[in-house]
């Protein structure tokens, strides 16, 4: 029962926050335009480990049975996320993106 109950109460806090951030007051929409509309240059830094760990995650992918002839109408096609993960795997440069 402890456990749940430290559970329960993250999970209330996050709500609360979430509660908190959507209480905030926007900015008008001429503020919003502005903060948007510079452009700023940044750089993303991910570590060698978080690559290896994405690579080996998409290797470990766990594909459902195949519906045949449902392409996407049932949800993405099959072909299509398995060449997309084998992409990202084995052809993608994280580092250069």
């Amino acid at each position: 029962m402890e456990r749940w109950d430290r559970f329960s109460s993250e999970v209330s806090k996050i709500i609360m926050r979430a509660g908190a951030a959507i209480a905030v007051p926007l900015s008008t929409t001429a503020d919003l335009e502005d903060e948007h509309m510079n452009i700023r240059s940044f750089e993303i830094k991910v570590s060698e480990v978080d690559l290896v760990t994405l690579r080996r995650r998409l290797e470990a992918s766990r594909w459902p049975s195949v519906i045949e002839n449902a392409g996407w109408q049932l949800g993405m096609d099959d072909g299509f996320l398995r060449r997309l993960i084998d992409y990202w795997r084995d052809q993608f440069d994280w580092r250069r993106q």
